[in-house]
């Protein structure tokens, strides 16, 4: 399936799920399925997801530099403030191991490793340790992706590393059922936003 279909499904269907009832959950819980629901594309080239990755992982190892030079300077004291809240330890575990799956994954072939529910496990828990309130979304995103990969004609390693391919053959990214899917569902989604916007307001 496309980017576009893999976004308005993932969104559509954690707003149903859950459902939220204020403003900020509704834009967080957007945010968290998007991501869940493109992340595992990281693994394609051509997605925005590959491409942005690299961008990310530099540019976290360059802020990781820039504060362990600091710390060591002396002009910061970022280790003893950070050793001293164990929140924030487990962010920076949470934010790293992310980033480690991630860098790693995107090297993978397609619909392998970034495909499985060892990786949904895996970045759920990191997502759980960073924005707890965002794991359900980023998880619903996520198990969505899979779900419509499974319909391609080309199977995805749901149980990896076991190497069996799983897909039921009744579509292909970019034709008419794909595209069907992104149209409806974008509507399906404007939608669902504007039933929960209006039920926030009211």
């Amino acid at each position: 399936m496309q980017g576009k279909t893999h976004l308005v499904v993932g969104i559509t269907s954690a707003l149903l799920i859950m459902q939220p009832n204020a403003f900020n959950d509704l834009v967080m819980g957007i945010g968290a399925a998007a991501v869940g629901s493109l992340i595992s594309d990281i693994d394609v080239e051509t997605s925005v997801s590959h491409k942005k990755a690299d961008y990310i992982v530099r540019g976290s190892i360059l802020m990781i530099l820039i504060l362990a030079a600091l710390d060591f300077s002396g002009k910061m004291s970022v280790w003893n403030h950070i050793s001293a809240n164990e929140l924030w330890i487990h962010k920076i575990v949470g934010m790293c191991i992310l980033l480690v799956i991630c860098a790693y994954g995107k090297e993978q072939p397609h619909r392998s490793l970034m495909h499985s529910l060892i990786v949904l496990a895996a970045l759920g828990w990191c997502i759980k340790l960073l924005i707890p309130s965002a794991y359900m979304y980023f998880c619903i995103g996520f198990l969505s992706h899979l779900g419509l990969d499974v319909f391609n004609k080309k199977g995805i390693q749901l149980f990896y590393p076991y190497r069996k391919r799983f897909c039921l053959k009744l579509c292909s990214a970019g034709g008419k059922i794909d595209s069907w899917i992104g149209n409806t569902g974008m509507m399906a989604m404007a939608a669902v936003i504007g039933w929960r916007l209006f039920k926030i307001i009211i």
